[in-house]
């Protein structure tokens, strides 16, 4: 087998293999409320809703989400939260819910209390509980999955990455929740040597935090709880005060939230809220698909090792000394990692033409070694034209594997086209040059992007322009050749989407305005491509195949070539089955 057949068979197997993964399709459509207890602002409730979003448009992509943000992190009070009820029962009078997905702790509380009047029927998970009990066995709560962060874990790095640490500043806000989080911490620290002595700073504003910690020394550890609020009522954003703590302290600043990887923050053992979201939308799908459900999830695997390259870099910490399986962020991207995208259609465009710069130039270099010999000389075209023609096919199914197109399309294309011309009674040697050079016809699509290439569904009309190019691409990149061959391939590529009625592009041409050659090019194509599974359709049935190309005469195929094809339609099936 030569290299070119391996890599015809390769691409081949590849995009079988694609082919054959299963689809995510379901048929099952489940209607599916999230109750958020905050709003968009708050990064940890927009990693919640990624997590649930990406679970449920993935395990069953037919189902509807529909959302809601209490935006009690601004506002908590009963009134509000009795208006919001009366507000629920009047949106979803008519649409109520298969089954809830509520997260943090407000929301929980909001539907203990109004939930089993509003949606009675439905199934209901709670994510991201703080301090978290199995729910009761009257709740309308039918699963509770707790946040338990691992304290323990993110200070036992911080004194792996800091062995001579003699102190360890536990940071807390004056909330309610901050103060339970950091007796938390204060049950934990008694598992610690005491050797290293524990200091908790609480409810300080962020002038007095950025004074105090300006003068920790650089061997000893800050551990930042989630901070929003200080004791004399300011509030702050989620990462303002670690990015302050970072700024301005030479000591490492370790976390146990996702949210709090502000710039300059170390990391340690982070709670994932989009792990959190990913357990809730699946439990609450099991619910629906009437499997079992823990009541209380406590063991999960919601939270990762995480840390800052940069923080890292700028505190002297080696990445050899981090936990294993850690996962480190933000790295600086490299030239070809941030545009490898672009490049590599780029890379496979100037390969390919550079292979056939370079077996030309050997076919040119060996015609002026025997100019002498008139027999060698002919030999030696003909060898420069076999070349062309096995180039363009090469190329051709390269395009095909690319476009994620059917097995051997262009081969089906080619045979029919020459079948068609000799019909038309052409010469021989017309045949064979229309035969090498209709793979060619859609050699533009190598310049569209993959995600419009292979979409699986309908194109947008932005979408559809692009694609629209690649007639006038293809023709752009063949037209600077003078040799015949190539001259037809490009007027082909060019020509193949113009219709005998004049409604085609990119030039508007109609009749015999358009090249014989496109025009039986443009009949075997469609004829293929509507005969076969694409990724954004199936097969369609050879009855209404045929309709459709008798219902096209004289609009986009010529009248002449249908009534051939027409006649001859027994042979042609025959021609196509043989390179299925």
């Amino acid at each position: 087998m030569t290299g070119r057949h391996c890599i015809q068979y390769g691409f081949l197997l590849l995009l079988a293999m694609l082919l054959s993964m299963p689809s995510s399709a379901d048929d099952e459509a489940f209607h599916i409320l999230v109750l958020h207890s905050y709003s968009t602002d708050f990064q940890w409730t927009n990693e919640i809703h990624q997590g649930i979003t990406e679970t449920i448009t993935t395990q069953s992509p037919q189902s509807r989400i529909r959302v809601e943000f209490m935006d009690t992190k601004n506002i908590f009070h009963p009134d509000y939260l009795a208006h919001l009820a009366e507000l629920y029962t009047y949106k979803y009078a008519d649409h109520k819910p298969d089954a809830i997905i509520l997260s943090d702790n407000n929301a929980m509380a909001f539907y203990n209390r109004y939930g089993a009047t509003l949606f009675p029927q439905a199934k209901v998970v709670a994510g991201g509980i703080n301090g978290a009990l199995p729910p009761p066995l009257q709740s309308p709560v039918h699963s509770v999955i707790a946040e338990l962060v691992d304290h323990k874990q993110t200070l036992s790095f911080a004194l792996q990455l800091r062995p001579q640490a003699q102190r360890i500043y536990v940071i807390a806000d004056s909330s309610t929740t901050g103060i339970a989080i950091r007796q938390e911490v204060e049950q934990i620290a008694e598992q610690f040597d005491d050797s290293v002595e524990f200091v908790y700073l609480n409810g300080l504003t962020l002038a007095q935090l950025r004074a105090e910690t300006s003068r920790f020394s650089r061997h000893d550890i800050v551990y930042l709880l989630p901070y929003f609020r200080a004791a004399d009522g300011s509030s702050y954003h989620q990462n303002e005060v670690g990015m302050a703590i970072a700024e301005s302290s030479k000591t490492p600043v370790f976390v146990s939230w996702a949210f709090q990887m502000a710039p300059g923050v170390v990391g340690g053992r982070v709670m994932s809220a989009q792990n959190i979201g990913h357990q809730a939308a699946t439990s609450v799908l099991r619910l629906l698909r009437a499997e079992f459900v823990e009541s209380f999830q406590t063991n999960l695997a919601l939270d990762e090792s995480l840390f800052d390259y940069q923080a890292l870099r700028r505190h002297h910490i080696p990445f050899s000394d981090l936990p294993s399986g850690a996962r480190i962020v933000n790295r600086p991207q490299n030239f070809w990692d941030e545009h490898k995208k672009v490049m590599i259609p780029g890379l496979l465009v100037i390969a390919v033409l550079l292979l056939i710069l370079v077996l030309l130039l050997l076919n040119l270099k060996k015609q002026r070694a025997l100019n002498t010999n008139n027999r060698q000389l002919m030999e030696l075209d003909r060898e420069v034209i076999d070349t062309q023609r096995e180039l363009l096919t090469i190329l051709g199914e390269v395009i095909e594997v690319r476009s994620h197109e059917t097995r051997n399309h262009v081969t089906r294309v080619a045979k029919v086209s020459y079948f068609l011309g000799t019909k038309l009674g052409l010469s021989e040697e017309t045949l064979k040059m229309l035969e090498a050079a209709s793979p060619m016809h859609d050699v533009g699509k190598i310049g569209i992007p993959e995600n419009i290439l292979n979409k699986p569904g309908q194109l947008t009309d932005d979408e559809y322009q692009i694609m629209r190019t690649h007639a006038q691409i293809g023709h752009n990149i063949l037209h600077n050749s003078d040799r015949e061959l190539l001259q037809m391939a490009c007027v082909i590529a060019h020509q193949h989407h113009e219709y005998w009625d004049g409604s085609g592009y990119p030039q508007g041409l109609k009749g015999e305005q358009i090249h014989l050659f496109a025009r039986i090019t443009t009949l075997a194509d469609i004829y293929d491509a509507i005969s076969s599974d694409r990724c954004y359709k199936d097969a369609w049935p050879e009855e209404d195949v045929l309709h459709y190309i008798l219902e096209q005469r004289g609009k986009i195929f010529d009248p002449k070539l249908v009534d051939i094809f027409m006649a001859n339609i027994d042979d042609i099936r025959s021609l196509r089955n043989q390179y299925v």
